[in-house]
């Protein structure tokens, strides 16, 4: 509507809003948090471009296509980044792991978003059949079949090589929309989309283990090396994993367990997450004073 800029958040199935009814989806509930806000009451509109398993090349791509097509101004663009969002430059040999995993990804991504994803039963399969993977390797054993969402976000060994690449064609990607966004006038950010394991370190939540990613297999810090990169291209980062955990913690403590992530599912944030998210970025973006 009129006067109002545009807040455009790019992001992958946790943006879409996987899981959760669109009214608790974290950005939703940010826009709900612009009505009551009377410096900025209806001056804001959030726009989504995200699909399930988008990556950040992915997002530019679509971004680029409708930019032309928005009816005001773009004012923040907001990248969400999953730690599973990395992959090196196609080679051959990835490009068949990504064949192979695909085919198996594509038929879980029907179970998932079709009614038989709310069983415990089929959640609990899919999440112990990736653990048993990632738990049974031994570090450094590079093969097509040991890789897993993970493996290149934290250079996982053995993955080294390929690790580095994905993290120079990320910092590519990034510097090319850091580009687009400086053309079209607008400030960009990157929302680090937390992990169970992040928050539930000791396993409490259902079909949780912490130990079911092997962190010892890890050579590359992911949010150190986004700190990094960002502060070179003169990028903002917020990421709510610290005070996600103080929130689950509170409730752990009080004896009132609550779950904050889908059950089997260490990358999808339920909705009682999304509002403690939602309230971490609306502070950190607009009612921070200014350094």
């Amino acid at each position: 509507s009129k006067g109002q800029d545009l807040f455009v958040i790019l992001g992958d199935s946790i943006t879409n809003g996987f899981g959760m009814p669109y009214e608790d989806i974290y950005w939703v509930k940010m826009q709900k948090k612009v009505l009551l806000d009377k410096r900025i009451k209806d001056k804001i509109k959030f726009v989504a471009i995200s699909d399930y398993g988008n990556d950040l090349n992915e997002s530019i791509d679509t971004l680029v296509d409708v930019k032309d097509n928005f009816n005001a101004p773009v004012k923040h663009i907001m990248y969400q980044f999953n730690l599973n969002d990395l992959r090196p430059p196609n080679n051959n040999e990835d490009k068949n792991m990504k064949l192979e995993t695909n085919y198996f990804r594509e038929i879980f991504n029907k179970l998932q978003h079709s009614s038989i994803s709310k069983s415990v039963f089929i959640n609990a399969v899919t999440h112990y059949m990736g653990s048993a993977k990632r738990n049974l390797k031994n570090c450094g054993n590079f093969n097509k079949y040991s890789w897993d969402d993970y493996s290149f976000t934290f250079g996982s060994k053995g993955f080294e090589e390929l690790s580095k690449q994905a993290w120079t064609e990320f910092e590519n990607q990034l510097e090319n929309l850091k580009l687009i966004s400086d053309d079209m006038g607008a400030e960009l950010a990157i929302f680090i989309s937390p992990l169970i394991y992040d928050i539930d370190i000791n396993g409490i939540h259902k079909y949780h283990s912490p130990k079911f990613i092997n962190y010892d297999c890890a050579t590359i810090d992911p949010r150190a090396e986004i700190s990094q990169i960002a502060n070179k291209l003169n990028i903002k980062v917020f990421d709510p994993k610290d005070y996600l955990k103080k929130g689950f913690d509170s409730y752990i403590e009080e004896g009132n367990f609550e779950p904050f992530f889908y059950t089997a599912d260490p990358n999808h944030f339920n909705s009682k997450a999304s509002e403690y998210i939602a309230d971490y970025l609306y502070f950190n973006l607009f009612n921070k004073k200014s350094d």
